[in-house]
């Protein structure tokens, strides 16, 4: 090997001509040729290796040398005497050349240089001679040679690592361990297909490790990072346990599916129903986060791929993003056990302020009078009535669905360990937590193994594997919002009642006239199940507007949830060579999901729209049971060859990965209404016929991809990836089925430049830039290639004959347009920013600017009535642009024996709609969504004031007419009449003209016209901070996270705030502040039954702020002292801490919650310890 790099050594090299021993014979035929390429021909065609200073050898040098069978010593005196240079010739044939007289006192210094805390080997540290030019690099393995004066002083030198000074001291062996200034820096990454240390990244990664992870108590390891990586959104879902969180990855770049992909210790999972459109798939996949069976304790790191150039190794599956998430291993050393657990406790952080009996009841009674063509008053609101309710006191619905103080535990233990040629890792963890709201629990038990062996300096082979199981209770009837709206006069609880609860409705019941025979003895069985009894009557019991029983039903139904997931993977790696790999993986995700449904006979009582309990049974039942299977298998083949080789200050990195990945979801449903025995262990679906129903089915999918990615690296300063990927898809149709995904990007560490001299206070600057491509498949269903059949259409066959029909025929149809040309979504990412050091490496700092365009947004469009197609088509349509920047900092210092560190990450994004078909707006995502604006805005109409008198209201009648309530410009008289106390609203467009879908500009009419942008429900920038403060074994942390620039419809305070419901909805106490003659309110109409102003349409009334800052975390620990912990003999560190999550939300959000107003995210306080023995 030549090393060639112009610092590396023998500026003052002395050299004599020495006897080499066991010399090879060499055979050279050379002729006008350079000294250096000589050497180089050499080097090949023998064991010899040269090493010289590229300046001490003259670049006009010239060789010609005739030699048959010459030992190496005729050679190099032939080549190397005419230029006055020598050669010593030092173990392993390694032949030092420098000039002659100076070699005698060099000698040859070898060695390792590994990381200090992590023992792993480093790469591309820099090893220099104080007062020499001689110089090396160590190699992909740490190792470094060298040949300096036996009394020279090595300088070794890497970026985020203390520069040290050794003197050599004729030392042939010297191994160094560096001590990292920057621990971040230095942090291994995980990035797909292999890892990097951090100042080496060229792509925009985000992750976090297992100190951070383990600070989350959440089941779902998803929620881990929430408002901890820049770029990434993660939402709070609920304070149910296995609630599905939102994440998303530099905004929303498509109209559909927008979850990135997750990706398990090299397995991409995909999740039956996940993409899917179709209420009926999601109802299959039902509401449990799969993630939850994957244990956070087993969690080493969480990496998030974000930009097109880091993803696109994932190709068609990677536009929203990719998370890895990497499970932990063992490592060498002697066997590990750790334990960690928790116990706590969560509630609800907040409830509303509602109305009592007697406000509720003086509300509506002046509503109704305020609407003089309204239905009489409901007896129950009236005093005169026996049916009034008035009287009654009031129950605090909210109060009697709350689990207070619901249970937080968590335990695990692991075993680690392993040798050089073998390392363990086994873990076993049980959790169990119950929801803010009664009825809703998980229970968890988990057990991960991984075994990876060195069978030989050729063979590696390992397998991982790890099981889920769950239990999980999603019996929770109602939620906040729904009980909140509950009359406060209606009861709970009922001790006459052999549950306890109070029912809802009276319901008397009659025999079924179409049974046609008596009802004695054995009934008749019909071949459509006809039931034995019908309803007569329904009476409810506390007015129109009585509630369902949450608790009765939460006592006569039973909706449970079985899991068992298993997700394994084998390897077998080989090395024929050194820096040459050849990778083959076998992954297997499977998970099996059963869901079981009890419902009482008698459950119809607590329910507001009892049914009829005797449909699809014989009479005699006791009450209704269904099983539903999902399974769902992930079958991954893959074949990986890397090759690394570093030559002086080049490295280089070449991968190429092959794979094939299967997968099926299918389904089973099977129920009936005739169960002979309400008991638990009994029930079963029996195959009683007319009485058993059910279906299956299945949808498959397959995935084929290429990857090849060179990575290059020179000196830690120029850095170069580039990634080429070919995926193909089977939902698409043949000739489209494959994509190319290409991908580059770069990085400059400009404070290794010679030419420029950093400032003290920078230790460390790289500025980096990527572009590349990614696909999206998900927001297609599949198949769009392939027409339905539809089986609905009959046709007549035989009329005449005074036969006006004949006989009814089943016929076929095609109601959808097949799409041939339909194929990937395309996300196009460009990504420039800079990565800094600061102040003695103190302050970390990342700033990035990422420009997001998605092309081809699958878009369904419905044609012309005339093509006779009843379906709408997909097409590729769409464009979709996000932009924005990023912002990450991170500072540590000790101050004494104080250890103090804070950090954060802000995140903006600008989302806005390219270009839609036609350029005609649709409505998707949760809302409005038109070229120009954020995809699924708010629209609606804005609120121009409340009329306090008859002048104003005359005033505007003049010029104004709101069409939506029947009102005529040219006609007063027409329509509505406004009240005082009545809202109007603004008069923004007028009629657009053909072909136009608005028309800026006021025309007097409130019509559907003058709805406009009333906010976006995208944030606009979100972030997280902490600080962190350590002292003599205790410790403190705090962690922030919030988001802003978003709005949302507040449904709770609409129905809250409404005073219109003619049933009689209760109201927030709020509605106090109404608008009454005597105390007139400037934002809160009257109260008037049914609306006729039309003041609580959809409107700028009800749209909130919905931006919030969390105090998501405050942990207070103490650590042991390792010194006494030492004499128990057993233990090597303990700690343990107190901890408050959710604690308090600051927010103008006048609901329950900003991000759930059903059942809020829960509060948190727990206890914990964790140990290591």
């Amino acid at each position: 090997m030549k090393l060639t790099c112009t610092f590396l050594l023998l500026a003052c090299l002395q050299v004599n001509a020495h006897h080499v021993y066991s010399q090879e014979r060499l055979t050279l035929d050379l002729h006008n040729i350079k000294l250096k390429k000589a050497l180089s021909i050499i080097e090949k065609n023998s064991n010899y290796r040269f090493l010289y200073s590229d300046r001490k050898i003259p670049e006009d040098a010239q060789v010609n040398i005739e030699a048959r069978d010459a030992g190496i010593t005729d050679v190099l005196h032939q080549i190397l005497d005419p230029y006055h240079l020598s050669y010593k010739e030092l173990p392993d044939h390694l032949i030092v050349i420098g000039e002659e007289g100076a070699i005698d006192q060099e000698i040859h210094v070898r060695g390792r240089v590994t990381d200090q805390s992590s023992h792993q080997p480093l790469v591309g540290v820099t090893i220099k001679s104080k007062y020499g030019n001689q110089g090396a690099i160590t190699d992909i393995n740490g190792n470094y040679e060298i040949v300096v004066p036996d009394t020279a002083t090595l300088v070794v030198s890497f970026i985020g690592y203390e520069t040290v000074e050794i003197p050599v001291n004729g030392r042939a062996e010297i191994n160094i361990a560096l001590k990292a200034t920057n621990q971040s820096l230095n942090e291994v990454v995980v990035i797909g297909y292999g890892a990097r240390q951090r100042k080496d990244l060229t792509g925009s990664i985000a992750s976090i490790d297992s100190k951070e992870i383990e600070k989350s108590t959440a089941v779902n390891p998803e929620l881990a990072m929430q408002g901890r990586m820049a770029g990434v959104y993660v939402s709070t879902p609920s304070g149910n346990p296995f609630d599905r969180p939102t994440i998303r990855i530099r905004g929303v770049s498509t109209f559909g599916y927008a979850d990135p992909l997750i990706v398990i210790d090299g397995v991409p999972v995909i999740e039956g129903g996940a993409s899917s459109g179709y209420a009926g798939d999601q109802d299959i996949r039902g509401p449990i986060d799969i993630m939850t069976l994957i244990n956070p304790d087993d969690i080493e790191s969480i990496s998030v791929l974000k930009d097109a150039s880091a993803a696109a190794i994932y190709g068609v599956r990677a536009s929203n993003g990719v998370i890895l998430i990497t499970t932990k291993h063992g490592q060498q050393g002697t066997p590990r056990v750790r334990f960690s657990g928790y116990k706590g406790i969560q509630n609800a952080a907040k409830t509303l302020k509602l109305l009592n009996t007697q406000q509720y009841v003086n509300l509506y009674t002046e509503a109704y009078k305020n609407n003089p063509f309204a239905p009489p008053l409901p007896s129950v609101f009236d005093p005169n009535s026996p049916d009034y309710l008035g009287n009654n006191g009031t129950y605090d619905w909210q109060k009697a669905i709350l689990n207070h103080n619901a249970d937080l535990q968590d335990y695990n233990i692991s075993v680690s360990g392993g040798n050089p040629s073998t390392t363990y890792y086994f873990s076993t963890g049980y959790s169990r937590v119950e929801g803010t709201l009664k009825a809703a629990n998980l229970e968890r038990y988990t057990v991960a193994a991984n075994v990876t062996s060195k069978i030989s300096k050729i063979f590696e082979a390992g397998i991982n594997n790890r099981i889920g199981f769950e239990r999980a209770l999603n019996n929770t009837n109602g939620d906040l919002w729904n009980e909140s709206t509950a009359p406060p006069w209606q009861p709970l609880y009922d001790p006459t009642n052999k549950y306890g609860y109070a029912p809802a409705a009276a319901v008397t019941f009659i025999p079924n006239p179409d049974l046609q025979a008596p009802i004695s003895g054995t009934r008749p069985v019909y071949l459509n199940p006809v039931p034995l009894y019908i309803i007569d009557s329904i009476k409810l019991l506390w007015g129109p507007a009585t509630r369902s029983n949450p608790l009765g039903l939460e006592a006569t139904n039973t909706p449970t949830n079985t899991f068992l997931r298993e997700l394994g993977s084998a390897f077998l790696q080989i090395q024929p060579i050194e820096g040459l790999k050849f990778k083959g993986t076998v992954s297997v995700d499977y998970y099996f999901n059963l869901r079981s449904l009890w419902t009482a006979f008698d459950s119809y009582i607590f329910s507001q729209t009892p049914g009829n309990p005797y449909s699809n049974n014989d009479g005699t039942s006791k009450g209704s049971y269904g099983e539903r299977q999902q399974r769902n298998i992930n079958l991954i083949q893959e074949f990986t060859a890397e090759y690394t080789h570093q030559f002086g200050q080049h490295y280089i990195d070449l991968l190429f990965d092959g794979t094939n990945q299967w997968q099926k979801w299918s389904y089973t449903d099977v129920s009936t209404g005739q169960v002979n025995s309400a008991d638990p262990n009994q029930r079963n679906v029996a195959n009683l016929f007319p009485w058993v129903s059910g279906f299956t089915g299945f949808k498959p999918q397959q995935l084929l991809g290429y990857m090849g990615r060179l990575s290059y690296k020179f000196g830690e300063k120029y850095y170069l990836d580039a990634t080429l990927r070919r995926d193909g898809s089977s939902v698409f149709a043949p000739g489209h089925r494959w994509g190319w995904f290409p991908s580059f990007a770069v990085a400059w560490r400009v404070t290794q430049e010679r030419f420029w001299k950093a400032p003290n206070w920078l230790n460390d600057l790289k500025i980096r830039g990527g572009w590349g491509q990614l696909g999206n498949k998900e927001t297609t269903q599949g198949f769009a290639y392939l027409s339905v059949v539809s089986t609905t259409p009959d046709y007549a066959l035989g009329s005449g004959n005074g036969d006006a029909i004949g006989t009814q025929v089943t016929g076929a149809a095609l109601p959808n347009f097949p799409n041939f040309s339909l194929s990937w979504e395309r996300v196009q990412t460009t990504n420039i920013g800079f990565d800094a050091l600061l102040f003695r490496n103190s302050l970390s700092l990342t700033v990035e600017y990422y420009d997001r365009l998605t092309k081809g947004i699958i878009q369904s469009v419905s044609l012309p009535p005339n093509t006779g197609i009843q379906y709408p088509t997909d097409l590729n349509i769409g464009k979709v642009s996000n932009k924005g920047i990023e912002v990450t900092a991170n500072y540590q210092k000790q101050f004494g024996k104080v250890d103090f560190n804070i950090g954060g990450n802000f995140t903006s994004n600008k989302n806005r709609v390219v270009s839609l078909y036609n350029h005609q707006p649709i409505y998707a995502a949760g809302g409005r969504v038109q070229e120009g604006y954020p995809i699924g805005y708010i629209y609606g109409y804005k609120v121009a004031g409340i009329f306090q008198n008859y002048d104003q209201i005359r005033q505007w009648r003049a010029t104004h007419a709101d069409v939506t309530i029947g009102q005529s410009l040219s006609d007063t008289s027409t329509g509505y009449h406004y009240q005082p106390g009545d809202m109007y609203f603004q008069d923004i467009n007028s009629n657009p003209p053909p072909g136009k879908f608005e028309k800026p500009g006021p025309d007097s009419l409130i019509n559907d016209n003058d709805r406009t942008y009333l906010g976006s429900t995208i944030p606009s920038f979100y972030y997280g901070f902490n600080v962190g403060v350590a002292f003599k074994g205790f410790d403190f942390s705090a962690f922030f996270q919030g988001i802003g620039g978003v709005k949302k419809y507040n449904e709770v305070r609409a129905a809250g705030e409404a005073m219109s419901d003619s049933k009689g909805a209760n109201q927030w106490a709020s509605v106090m502040n109404r608008w009454t003659p005597d105390h007139p309110s400037a934002t809160m109409p009257r109260a008037v039954i049914n609306d006729p102003a039309g003041s609580t349409r959809f409107s700028s009334r009800w749209i909130e702020n919905a931006g919030f800052m969390r105090v998501k975390n405050i942990q207070l620990g103490y650590t042991f002292n390792r010194r006494m912990l030492e004499k128990l003999g057993f233990i090597e560190s303990l700690r343990i801490y107190l901890s408050a999550v959710n604690l308090y939300t600051f927010t103008q959000w006048t609901g329950y919650d900003p991000e759930n107003d059903r059942n809020p995210p829960a509060r948190q306080f727990l206890v914990g310890v964790n140990a290591q023995f």
